[in-house]
């Protein structure tokens, strides 16, 4: 089996800068979280905010009971990639129904009851934490929804006062969603937060038509699943209609890698031809980047900087056996959520290519940006 790592075989059949994925990879992800679904009786939604790519969606669409999206754009470019069959689930803190959007099989989540009454659907539930990975640092709490003084969704506690004196129970939010976890692997969190939906809304939970676990979970094989299933098991002692979950991170993450190339070498600088600006999260959360060329016990000491003018545009320090050469390439993994759907074109720095890599076809470029394309962004024609 080839995994994502594999991906870094010294050949030159790219162009750097590039992101490579693993379709191999990307098969074997999908593949594993569908038999998560099925074992525990899920409905199984991609996250389209991790990565939006055509190919990424034309290998999980099958694979899918639809997908979870953020915005009328997502929702419309992601309808090309489904079945009559397969829904679509829109949840977002400002809700958007300006697109044409009358005619996909939707499920909403309103963040608000305010949004609710003017546009119906579902709900979207704050619970109180903390549903934290134990081992988050300072840095990943900027992306966790579930922080304290999250804007996501209603609070637990409002929303089941509203309910227990709403007079008429017939006009109530179609289901209920929440996302409170980030790169879960702790089940026990999932458990209780059960243990806080049913403690609150469980004698009301049979009166919707659907749930929504969202995402965050790592789908890990090995991982204990008995704390998820407690969790389900309680859930479903009120609930017995559909209940969908919605990976996007873990099931993209690992698939992909950013190539470059060293261009340039000022003392202990090495200037490459991509830029932080390909990568945001680097600069948005402070994440370092895995480098399969590091050698963390290596001598040698060297900083990673873009090619930008931005005088942060730096990738952090790593360690090296011998002194990297100007013409080597580095390969940065685990790249595949969040970097191509951030990307951007600071400095008229054009965007990395896109490769595909499997054990069928080798290496086949999909996509290539030229001038044209950076000149429609800005061009009023």
């Amino acid at each position: 089996m080839v995994t994502g790592a594999m991906l870094v075989e010294e050949i030159s059949l790219y162009q750097t800068p590039c992101f490579i994925y693993n379709a191999d990879e990307l098969e074997r992800k999908i593949k594993s979280a569908k038999s998560w679904s099925l074992k525990h009786n899920l409905h199984l939604l991609y996250a389209m905010k991790a990565n939006s790519f055509c190919d990424v969606l034309e290998i999980f669409s099958p694979h899918v009971n639809g997908l979870s999206v953020s915005s009328p754009f997502e929702a419309l470019w992601g309808k090309n990639f489904l079945t009559s069959d397969q829904v679509i689930h829109y949840s977002s803190p400002l809700l958007d129904f300006s697109q044409a959007l009358k005619d996909l099989p939707l499920l909403t989540s309103a963040n608000s009851l305010n949004q609710w009454n003017l546009f119906g659907g579902g709900i979207r539930l704050k619970f109180p934490g903390p549903f934290k990975n134990q081992n988050e640092n300072e840095f990943q709490s900027a992306y966790d929804p579930g922080r304290k003084d999250s804007h996501l969704g209603v609070p637990i506690e409002e929303f089941t006062k509203y309910i227990s004196h709403k007079v008429n129970q017939a006009n109530l939010p179609q289901g209920l969603s929440w996302h409170s976890f980030c790169e879960l692997k702790d089940f026990s969190e999932f458990l209780s937060l059960s243990e806080v939906l049913t403690k609150n809304l469980g004698p009301y939970l049979q009166l919707f038509q659907w749930l929504n676990l969202g995402g965050g979970f790592l789908l890990e094989e090995g991982i204990n699943q008995e704390d998820f299933k407690k969790g389900l098991d309680l859930i479903r002692q009120y609930f017995t209609g559909p209940i969908y979950f919605e990976p996007g991170y873990d099931l993209v993450e690992g698939a992909f890698c950013l190539k470059t190339q060293i261009k340039d070498k000022i003392d202990n600088k090495l200037i490459l031809d991509t830029s932080i600006n390909h990568l945001p999260e680097v600069m948005q959360f402070k994440d370092k980047l895995v480098l399969k060329e590091e050698d963390p016990e290596g001598e040698q000491r060297f900083q990673l900087l873009g090619c930008s003018c931005l005088i942060s545009d730096s990738f952090g320090e790593y360690n090296f056996h011998q002194t990297p050469l100007i013409g080597d390439e580095l390969t940065f993994l685990y790249v595949g959520a969040y970097s191509m759907v951030k990307a951007n074109r600071f400095n008229g720095i054009n965007l990395p290519s896109i490769y595909r890599y499997s054990e069928n076809e080798g290496y086949v470029l999909r996509k290539k940006y030229f001038f044209e394309d950076y000149c429609q962004q800005f061009s009023i024609k």
